[in-house]
């Protein structure tokens, strides 16, 4: 089992990547800097979860949701990004399955990847 962690933030994504390996020691942890990225290791890992942030270079958080859902539907998909209205209604145009809003504590972050594992 894989997860995708992905976030142009190296400190931040180091952090989380500390956090989930740590409460999640038997999956498989990929990382990207942006969503171009992550599509190229989505075309060769299969994996069952994609944890990204909204703002990054090249790809948005968006832009790889609607991509990671035409290509790899069964794949869920955790978005981090700011509480604002309107990106409630992105996450439910792009059919995501959750958004954890910033600031947040690493327990969330753990509790919700528990959800879809």
């Amino acid at each position: 089992m894989a997860i995708l962690l992905v976030d142009d933030e190296i400190d931040l994504r180091d952090l989380l990547q500390m956090q989930i390996e740590i409460a999640f020691p038997e999956v498989t942890l990929h990382r990207a800097s942006d969503g171009r990225e992550a599509l190229e290791i989505l075309g060769k890992n299969p994996v069952r979860l994609v944890v990204s942030d909204v703002m990054m270079p090249n790809m948005d958080g968006w832009e790889l949701m609607v991509e990671v859902r035409k290509r790899y539907p069964s794949t869920k998909f955790i978005v981090i990004s700011g509480n604002h209205p309107h990106e409630h209604a992105k996450l439910a145009a792009a059919n995501g399955d959750a958004m954890l809003p910033k600031p947040f504590r690493g327990q969330d972050l753990i509790e919700l990847i528990r959800k879809f594992l």
